[in-house]
Parts: structure tokens; sequence; C-alpha cells
């Protein structure tokens, strides 16, 4: 059975290094919240940090934050959303509350796992699908090297889950990237596990942020977003995908419109 959100995410494209400021836009607009159409204001208030061989596409504040290309801090760490203070930032204004779940917390110790095992697909299968069912949102946190071959890091929005085939199906901020594709469970978990060297020469446990509050009373025709799913493909990556930035500071992907219907 596919389990899956409604209102469903929509994406809103990422420049680079924004794509965790793009998630938390993608489950405010989901939510019907204002998180202010400039991606470039909510990563400056979320702390994230770019590279400084792409500063120019910023505008003056994020710029501050430039890293040189290789810090392990480029982009925002999963360890930032277990900072109290740093966790402040990331939901202020927005009436969500948001929780991170290391991969290990959910399914025990990984000492030795370097792959995915059959009782670590059902405990994070389980979690996902309870969590859909409550309509809570789950931005993903997982090493490229899985699905690409690419020695970075990545978050993606859950739209749904298939507990009968483990098909994990997600909204994608990238501009490299269809806006929905799916892969399984095993790939995203294998990109969780800390096998995989940071830029600097660490390894590090990624997981799952939890984002949950108020939510739309308005929801869209279940079997339109059934006949989606069931359109959607597994994850190819899309290298000549057309896409055009938008000019800071006004990072808009598509006008806010208040919902005041909220349960």
């Amino acid at each position: 059975m596919i389990n899956f959100h409604n209102p469903r995410p929509h994406e809103i494209i990422q420049k680079p290094d924004l794509c965790c400021a793009a998630n938390v836009a993608i489950e405010d607009q989901r939510r019907g919240i204002d998180y202010g159409g400039s991606l470039e204001n909510l990563a400056v208030r979320m702390g994230l940090y770019i590279n400084a061989n792409y500063k120019d596409m910023y505008g003056p504040e994020l710029q501050k934050r430039a890293l040189p290309s290789g810090d392990a801090q480029i982009g925002m760490t999963f360890e930032s959303f277990e900072n109290s203070e740093r966790l402040k930032n990331i939901v202020k204004g927005s009436g969500l509350e948001a929780e991170a779940y290391r991969l290990s917390r959910i399914v025990g110790s990984l000492d030795g796992v370097v792959q995915p095992t059959f009782e670590m697909i059902q405990s994070v299968g389980s979690f996902l699908t309870n969590n859909l069912k409550a309509g809570n949102g789950i931005t993903i946190n997982y090493r490229l090297e899985p699905f690409t071959g690419r020695e970075d890091g990545h978050y993606v929005s859950l739209f749904a889950y298939d507990d009968t085939t483990n098909e994990v199906y997600v909204c994608d901020p990238s501009p490299h990237s269809p806006e929905y594709w799916k892969e399984g469970l095993n790939k995203f978990i294998t990109g969780m596990l800390p096998i995989w060297k940071e830029d600097d020469g660490k390894k590090r446990e990624r997981g799952l942020i939890v984002l949950s509050g108020p939510m739309l009373k308005n929801k869209e025709n279940p079997n339109k977003i059934r006949r989606l799913l069931k359109n959607i493909k597994t994850y190819v990556p899309i290298n000549a995908r057309v896409r055009i930035y938008p000019a800071h500071p006004e990072e808009r992907s598509r006008p806010y419109q208040p919902i005041e219907s909220r349960e």
C-alpha cells in the first residue's frame, strides 16, 4: 500500500548548497505557511553556509556566509538540527516543530553495519508510514554516492512510501533532478550510514528530520495524487534540465497565497 501526503509537496528550485532551506520551504508551502518567498533569507536565518566558488550567485547576506570549497560545513549539517539554538531559527515564526532522528535512533546500533539489513528496512519503513499517516513532513538527509557517485550530501522531502515494495517517493529541489522520483529504501539507508568520508575525512551518520505542526483542512483529490504516483519514475539524474535561478534577493518559486482554513 502506498501512503502519501495530501496536500502533496511542490518543488521549490534551489541554488547550490540551499537544498536544506528549500526542503523547509517546501514543507511550509505544503501547509500554507509563508516562508517569506526568499530561500536566501530563509537560509541566512537557518545559518546555512555556501561555497565561496558560487558566492556571486547570492545576495550580500549569504555572501558573508561563504566558506572555502571542501569545507564540511557548507550547506547545513544534520547535526545542526540537533542544536537547540539552531533549531529555533530553523522553525522560527512558522508554527512548526522539528525533531532530528539519526538513523541509529530508529534502527539501533550501527556498529559494523555497512549495508542495510531486512530489519533496518522494516524499522525505517514503519517510521515513514507512521509519520505519513500523522501528516508529518519528513526531510531525508543522505549521501549521494549510492545514487550518483557524487561525494556530497543532499536533502529531499518525502512524498509517499510503498510499504509493499519499500519504494520511497520524494520531492527534490535540485535543478538536476526530476520534481518527483522514487528509489528503494535500501539506497536511502545506505546513504545515511556512517560509511562515507566527508570533506574533513570523517564519517558521519545522517538521518531524517520530522516537521510537524498546523495542517491545512483543504485537501487535494486523492485519486489525482494516486495517478501522479503511478507515473513517477525511478531516479535518474538530469544533467541537461533547463532551469533559471531567480535573481536574489526575492527568490520566489510561486506566489504565496495564504490559506486561513487550518486544523
